[in-house]
């Protein structure tokens, strides 16, 4: 009785131990998230380069990460620079702005940086002819605390939203001519015919 008394005690601490470890990990995957800050252009003629940064909230320390990012077919990718967080570890994107996944990869050696803010900053040139959300995709992997233990933090995709004019449509402006008198004589005279609208 004793024997099986003793295993049982064993048993339950032992799950104890496993439930502690896994609250841990779970909640340190609910803590950090990657998201990329979604940014709105006014509708116009051509096309418009805007800068989307993606952001690191709530770090609970970062050692190594990679951002998969994969976005419209109709943006243009022609920028990817490292932003003012994570600066301690090494910066490495792919090759190509075509590359698609395109990958941003954090590397460091033997400390986590634990910062908040902005991790990089991707620049899209964006057509704005037509009202449109262009999405902009993020997932996360590879992703190492500082003791290089996996984590998955959440990451939140954003996008780029063509907006129409906001000025009046002209069916609705008014535009109107103020009338003039002038006294009847010879010869000629200058007169100002404001306009107004």
């Amino acid at each position: 009785m004793r024997k099986l008394a003793k295993r049982a005690i064993s048993l339950l601490c032992a799950m104890s131990m496993l439930f502690s470890m896994i609250i841990t990990s779970s909640a340190q995957e609910a803590e950090t998230t990657i998201s990329v800050e979604s940014q709105t252009v006014e509708q116009g003629i051509g096309t418009e380069y805007v800068e989307v940064p993606i952001r690191i909230s709530d770090n609970t320390g970062i050692l190594g990460m990679t951002v998969s990012v994969t976005f419209d077919e109709e943006l243009t990718l022609v920028n990817a620079v490292q932003g003012d967080v994570l600066s301690s570890l090494t910066f490495i994107t792919s090759k190509e702005y075509t590359d698609t996944p395109y990958n941003l990869v954090w590397d460091g050696e033997s400390r986590a940086d634990t910062g908040n803010g902005v991790i990089a900053v991707l620049t899209f040139e964006v057509p704005k002819e037509t009202e449109k959300d262009y999405a902009i995709n993020i997932t996360t992997n590879g992703v190492f605390d500082g003791d290089v233990k996996p984590f998955n933090p959440t990451a939140v995709s954003g996008k780029i939203s063509v907006v129409g004019n906001q000025q009046l449509p002209s069916s609705e402006a008014t535009i109107s001519v103020e009338s003039q008198t002038i006294e009847q004589g010879t010869g000629t005279e200058n007169v100002q015919v404001p306009i107004k609208v």
